[in-house]
């Protein structure tokens, strides 16, 4: 079986191996072809080893367990086998001459019990997504990706999916308005007809960014991966990876991150030294007000969270967690988050104990309110934190000016993420178990246990203290109720 890479006899049948890429630790993947077949081994092979593409891409995105890995590529092999109707003959007993009973062909189309649809494959990825507690926004985004790319393609039965489709949904994105039914007047347009009209435009509007396609990608990649670990192995033949754009700059570059000087001039703003009531909320006065304008920054400054994590809060999880106060990330009631290695706690930084926000989420808690920022509160289908979005960036304009340029409430997230690697004295895995961040092999994700909070403590209460003045908790039920 030398003429096929990555298969090999066993005994009696055959197995697949293949070695992790050195990312993921390098180690041996084997699985059972449970077959002696050679053809069929071969069959088998060639499915598995076209989708480990996707399954070790989907280990480094998404932090892919090594076992979900595996039983991915394992449902590969029942699925041909089960969708061919591939059966190993029992040995011949001596005594039997009863002839073979003849098997009629099977419908490979009737034997799997997903439905083909295009539209089902969308709910059904969806709803998975919502089991391993994805945000409510993230899926809402993956949902619109897939009906475009249903829309650019014209694919309604995920059996005729083929590459060519993928490459032609990847030209309509480059050519695509990034203005793309964002008005009312072109909500009821088709595809074609904004593609056109773009293209009739004297200065065109550049199509997606090459972050925006590389995502939206991404998301096409994990929908054609479950639609094969049901049984559609035509699906595994697809390669995501080759119609990626190539980076233009590093990763680092993409979103810049706040410096020091920033993060110190954003709270010098009458929202945390003293601003009007009323409509002025921006103009110097003597009010503090502690609503989600002033705590999501303020608490992204000082713990690298992201906006969401912190407007969709529950009083109880700001807590002390063997004696330490901690903000117990993780999913609720109200939202998801973006991915399993999201979920964290992460110590209060001292500033907000001192600010007294451990003491005024005991005091919901108490009172049995629904959430620790009421006034963050928002439909299903806003984002969390949205609420604070204009005032936000009218801030940042305001106090960095031309500075502001490529910074967004995202940039405390790089600001943290930069303090603590100059520090020089926190170690990488602690940095990234306070970010929520994956590991990068599977020795350090799956073996290697989750940072004490003492250490990641110490981390956080390196970073920077922050000029605000203390919140007017008088104001506090006035908030939660405006």
């Amino acid at each position: 079986m030398g003429r096929q890479s990555n298969l090999y006899r066993r005994g009696a049948s055959y197995v697949w191996r293949r070695r992790l890429p050195a990312r993921l630790g390098g180690t041996i993947l084997q699985i059972s072809l449970r077959t002696n077949d050679p053809l069929l081994a071969r069959r088998l092979g060639a499915s598995v080893t076209a989708e480990s593409y996707h399954v070790f891409e989907h280990m480094t995105a998404h932090g892919l367990s090594r076992e979900d890995a595996r039983a991915c590529l394992e449902r590969i092999i029942t699925g041909e086998t089960r969708n061919h109707a591939i059966l190993q003959p029992e040995p011949r007993r001596r005594a039997d001459t009863t002839p073979p009973i003849a098997t009629p062909p099977v419908d490979s189309t009737s034997v799997n019990a997903y439905d083909p649809a295009w539209s089902a494959l969308v709910e059904r990825f969806a709803a998975l997504k919502a089991q391993q507690k994805i945000s409510d926004q993230t899926i809402a985004q993956m949902g619109k990706v897939f009906q475009l790319f249903a829309e650019a393609t014209g694919i309604t039965d995920i059996r005729t999916l083929r590459q060519t489709h993928v490459a032609q949904f990847v030209d309509v994105l480059r050519v695509l308005p990034k203005s793309y039914r964002k008005s009312s007047r072109d909500k009821g347009k088709s595809l074609q007809q904004i593609l056109a009209e773009a293209q009739a435009k004297p200065a065109r509007e550049p199509g997606l960014s090459d972050a925006t396609i590389h995502r939206n990608l991404n998301y096409i990649g994990q929908i054609v991966t479950k639609g094969a670990s049901e049984g559609y192995h035509s699906l595994t033949l697809i390669d995501i990876s080759s119609l990626r754009p190539r980076k233009s700059q590093r990763d680092r570059d993409v979103r810049v991150a706040y410096t020091e000087a920033d993060v110190q001039a954003i709270f010098r703003h009458p929202v945390w030294q003293g601003r009007s009531r009323r409509n002025s909320w921006d103009q110097p006065g003597k009010v503090i007000v502690p609503d989600g304008l002033y705590w999501l920054p303020v608490i992204a400054a000082l713990s690298g969270a992201r906006r969401a994590e912190i407007a969709g809060l529950m009083p109880d999880e700001i807590a002390l967690v063997d004696g330490v106060p901690t903000i117990r990330i993780k999913p609720n009631r109200i939202r998801g988050l973006k991915t399993l290695a999201s979920t964290r706690d992460v110590p209060l930084h001292p500033q907000l104990v001192d600010l007294g926000l451990l003491e005024q989420a005991q005091r919901l808690v108490a009172e049995g309110a629904g959430m620790l920022f009421a006034d963050q509160r928002t439909p299903k289908n806003v984002k969390l934190g949205d609420k604070i979005d204009y005032k936000f960036r009218r801030i940042k304009e305001q106090q960095l000016g031309e500075a502001s340029e490529r910074k967004s409430f995202h940039s405390f997230r790089h600001y943290v993420t930069t303090r603590l690697t100059h520090m020089g004295t926190v170690p990488e895995r602690v940095i990234k178990d306070i970010l929520g961040h994956t590991g990068d092999s599977v020795t350090t994700e799956r073996y290697s246990e989750t940072t004490p909070l003492a250490a990641k403590a110490e981390a956080i209460s390196q970073l920077p203290w922050l000029p605000v003045a203390w919140p007017d908790q008088r104001l506090s039920q006035t908030t939660r109720t405006s």
